[in-house]
């Protein structure tokens, strides 16, 4: 038995034959079936080296057309960015893709040509406003179509979301391709599901940085022990928590809880902490930040719950928490609760 493992409990059986409710994406023409109308291109190649953006007919993991960039090698970007799309603020929203690739790194490591997507929220003047964005994707090639997954938070602000995918090579870069299809972002309701199933892990037990952070006694927390981040001790940033890698999860809906203290709450908010839930294939399920006005009292553990969907083939989900340096932070336990299984049917209403 994993030694960090605290509790697994069964709190609730679903009823046979319930399936998983995924709302209809709000981004149009994602599987470029109408080509790449409504898309927005953008191309600089100074030395005319033969850089583009076109719709590929012979490439698709969903009807018959994707998206490809092309970068020939040497200084070059492409730029694909999606129709603006209404998003209500405040709620929760799944972007999920296919992308497959070419060229890039033999080792996975970056040897000139970098490829990541971006997310810019907007409020209803048509100007940006914080939130969550993008992240890279992998360097070395990928030669089959893979699924991304990622669960946002739109802030409150915001009234559209643009979508960008961006490829960019320096004088280093081998000629390379990259595809998108089946790009989606979909409503997803409000609100915890019931539990499944609940597994919780003290921290203090090992998933920290024991070359940074100090294991304390603390009689807040049930077992007597806690981690802590002090400034006055340390000032380098990192994970204050982190290294689960839990393998055994299967693909469903669940909530992460990571319960929180933090020593003083200064009068001008600052950001605190920051999380994700991050894979090993597909990059990071779910991610934001915590910010000193989120926390009610100073000197009181506090449970901060956020959401993710996890697919097939993710590996590992590693939750972890990053300390800015800040203010004295203290972190008890890092709770996983599962909402859903997923059945075949729902796998196809994700991913199909």
């Amino acid at each position: 038995m994993n030694r960090y493992l605290l509790i697994a409990s069964f709190a609730l059986v679903l009823t046979a034959g319930a399936y998983a409710q995924f709302a209809e994406s709000v981004l149009p023409n994602g599987s470029f079936e109408e080509g790449l109308a409504g898309w927005t291109l953008s191309v600089t190649d100074a030395q005319g080296l033969g850089a583009k953006i076109t719709e590929d007919p012979a490439q698709a993991k969903h009807g018959a057309r994707s998206a490809q960039l092309d970068l020939p090698g040497g200084p070059s970007t492409a730029s694909l960015a999606s129709p603006l799309t209404p998003v209500e603020g405040g709620k929760d929203y799944l972007l999920t893709f296919y992308f497959r690739s070419e060229g890039f790194s033999d080792t996975n490591l970056f040897a000139g040509v970098n490829l990541q997507f971006t997310l810019t929220w907007l409020n209803g003047e048509k100007k940006p406003v914080p939130g969550p964005g993008g992240a890279g994707l992998a360097y070395g090639a990928v030669p089959d179509w893979r699924f991304m997954c990622k669960l946002y938070h739109a802030p409150a602000e915001a009234a559209f979301m643009a979508l960008s995918y961006r490829m960019s090579c320096d004088e280093k870069g081998r000629p390379s391709s990259a595809w998108f299809d089946r790009v989606q972002l979909r409503p997803w309701p409000g609100g915890a599901g019931e539990a499944l199933n609940t597994w919780v892990y003290r921290v203090s037990e090992g998933t920290f940085n024991r070359n940074v952070y100090r294991r304390v006694a603390d009689d807040d927390t049930p077992t007597g022990f806690a981690v802590i981040a002090n400034p006055e001790f340390m000032t380098n940033s990192g994970y204050l928590a982190g290294g689960l890698y839990l393998r055994t999860l299967v693909p469903g809906q669940y909530r992460a809880i990571f319960r929180l203290k933090a020593g003083e709450l200064p009068a001008e908010p600052q950001t605190l902490l920051s999380w994700d839930l991050n894979t090993a294939s597909m990059g990071k399920l779910n991610a934001g930040t915590i910010s000193t006005a989120d926390f009610r009292q100073a000197g009181v553990y506090q449970d901060f719950s956020v959401r993710f969907v996890l697919p097939p083939d993710a590996q590992f989900v590693d939750p972890r928490v990053a300390w800015s340096g800040a203010v004295t932070t203290s972190v008890d336990t890092i709770t996983i609760v599962q909402e859903k299984e997923y059945t075949p049917e729902d796998l196809k209403a994700l991913m199909d």
